[in-house]
């Protein structure tokens, strides 16, 4: 299977519903405020590492060559639970000032010159995905079309699809067992869109997960979790966990954000029926939940209130209702009032004009 070669790739979105950009240029990043937490040549350094120190979130980590391009891009934790620091996906950092954390790494150029000036050539972001495993001495390689022998030879098995509103395509997870444990599901996923490689992310199933604290992580319930599997092929263990789960997407397509293929055109027979619910409980999941940055700042994500909640055209239309209501009682009075006067009149006085009646 085709794994270098030309890909539409060209911008990093993270996390639905959201859609958070993370810069792809150093110029950019450093405007924007990030500042580098690893650099090449530091010690066990994919590149320059750039993070966005102001709230000391480690999730969403671009990856920058020597000429300040994007190379890659680690989705980083404090520590991702004891039970993954023996996989192959995640890899332990050590920064020049002692601060250790954990990451799934991704590098979208030859990981050997990412460090090397002038590198860059005419590859204007990338051309192939390649995750460390756990260090530098292996990579797992992803096709960038979607070929199903080569992607499950490599232990990929397909999952579920999730167009619009989602934007992901094609799911395909690695290492699946129904009937296996949560601490040994593989936290890489990788998505597929009308064949093409265009985004990828992480989900956090192991039981002894930490609390993700970023805006960043998305939090999806597990029975939710359950139908980004092919059915019946989900982890049993997922469902049967209470905790929300964390999960982290990395869109890298423009198009595809903007128009992605049905699910009904490249194979499946769902057609998203259930997305406006599922959408609303991934929101209602996270809007529910007391969130910090890791940094100890605090901050609550609230609903909004009922009145808030009601559409504008349901107030307009009790408006109007009030307003005829009023009207009607004005006019519906002065009759009364007019009838009234003439009723006095006619019985006042001489009262001949009512006794010839």
């Amino acid at each position: 299977g085709q794994l270098i070669g030309d890909t539409p790739w060209d911008t990093i979105i993270t996390t639905f519903p959201k859609f958070l950009p993370t810069p792809i240029s150093q110029k950019s990043a450093i405007a924007e405020g990030w500042t580098p937490l690893l650099r090449c040549g530091d010690l066990g350094s994919p590149g320059n590492v750039y993070w966005n120190g102001s709230v000391s979130d480690y999730t969403s980590m671009p990856i920058y060559n020597a000429d300040g391009q994007i190379a890659g891009h680690i989705v980083g934790i404090k520590d991702p639970g004891m039970s993954q620091h023996e996989g192959t996906a995640w890899k332990s950092y050590t920064t020049l000032d002692n601060d250790s954390f954990w990451g799934i790494e991704a590098v979208f150029r030859d990981p050997d010159t990412i460090c090397t000036p002038n590198a860059t050539k005419d590859v204007a972001f990338g051309d192939r995905l390649w995750f460390a495993n756990g260090s530098y001495a292996s990579w797992s390689k992803i096709p960038l079309t979607q070929q199903f022998d080569v992607l499950e030879a490599g232990g990929w098995g397909q999952g579920g699809c999730k167009d619009y509103p989602f934007r992901m395509g094609v799911h395909w997870w690695r290492y699946v067992d129904t009937h296996g444990s949560c601490n040994n599901t593989y936290p890489i996923f990788v998505l597929y869109d009308n064949d093409t490689l265009h985004a990828w992310g992480v989900a956090l199933g192991n039981t002894d997960r930490p609390e993700t604290t970023s805006i960043r992580w998305e939090h999806v319930p597990g029975y939710l979790l359950t139908d980004f599997f092919l059915d019946g092929e989900a982890p049993v263990c997922l469902a049967q966990q209470s905790r929300l789960f964390s999960s982290f997407h990395v869109y890298m397509t423009s198009s595809v954000l903007a128009n992605p293929t049905s699910c009904v055109a490249q194979g499946f027979t769902t057609t998203n029926a259930s997305a406006s619910s599922t959408t609303s409980a991934i929101i209602n999941s996270s809007s529910t939940s007391i969130s910090s940055t890791e940094n100890g700042e605090k901050e609550k994500e609230t609903k909004e209130s009922g009145l808030d909640a009601v559409p504008g055209a349901v107030w307009l239309v009790l408006v109007i209702i009030f307003g005829i209501g009023t009207i009607a009682a004005i006019v519906f009075a002065a009759l009364f009032l007019q009838s009234r006067k003439r009723y006095n009149e006619l019985v006042s006085g001489d009262g001949a004009a009512f006794h010839r009646l």
